[in-house]
């Protein structure tokens, strides 16, 4: 879900996910920042989310359904870290690209991993497919698939396809 940005504070856009009854909403801010990105801000019904890449592909994407344009090269500002975006119009869809940042990989300790394991939240499924053909056919049911989620006590699911030589 995406929202206009408004003056409204923080407990109002906690509501807005809340009345929706998703995990989160984007908000897409006004103007730019001083290092030329398009604020963004998450929010669950609990708390701002300092990032989310699901919700940079949503907000990439409305910003470009909101122009003429077949392609739109820009900056998204989230959670302190500008990084550059793509959005290209497809017969298809939206296509979104952007620079994820790096990623620091450790071994959590034993005392980490027991309370990751236990914190609360749904859990998602992941379907793994053979290519990104494949990848590209996905034509879910939007329906069916929020009722088997529902059912099983799913937030949603990912397709995926396996990085080459797993």
């Amino acid at each position: 879900m995406s929202a206009r940005w408004s003056s409204s504070p923080d407990a109002d856009r906690r509501a807005v996910a809340a009345a929706a009854g998703t995990s989160h909403a984007a908000f897409l801010g006004p103007g730019r920042t001083p290092d030329g990105g398009w604020p963004v801000r998450f929010f669950t019904a609990t708390a701002e989310l300092s990032g989310c890449g699901h919700g940079t592909v949503a907000a990439q994407a409305v910003r470009l359904t909101r122009t003429a344009l077949g392609e739109l090269n820009d900056r998204q500002h989230i959670g302190g870290r500008t990084f550059d975006t793509v959005a290209i119009r497809r017969p298809a869809g939206i296509e979104v690209w952007f620079d994820q940042g790096l990623v620091a990989l450790r071994h959590p300790a034993p005392d980490e991993r027991a309370a990751i394991v236990a914190a609360p939240g749904a859990p998602r499924m992941l379907v793994p497919v053979h290519d990104r053909s494949a990848l590209l056919r996905v034509c879910p049911h939007l329906g069916r698939l929020t009722a088997a989620c529902q059912r099983y006590g799913l937030l949603g699911c990912f397709v995926y396809v396996p990085p080459v030589g797993d």
